[in-house]
């Protein structure tokens, strides 16, 4: 099963893409992800992200950007 994203919820750096994985508060995770095709603003993730898992879509730049200073 393909999961959809928004292309704005990925977050491209070094030459790869990645996704901000909600957890609970104070538990975010950076999951490295491949991308699969692409359908106007849509990106279909083939693997490496669960139905149901919770992904940051707004503030996201913001939140990575924290999250690597540390």
């Amino acid at each position: 099963m393909q999961i959809c994203l928004p292309e704005d919820a990925l977050i491209f750096d070094n030459n790869e893409y990645y996704v901000l994985i909600y957890k609970e508060d104070c538990s975010i995770e950076v999951r490295k992800i491949k991308i699969g095709s692409r359908s106007n603003t849509r990106i279909y993730i083939p693997e490496g992200i669960a139905p149901g898992e919770k992904i940051i879509t707004r503030n996201h730049l913001l939140i990575y950007q924290a999250l690597q200073s540390f």
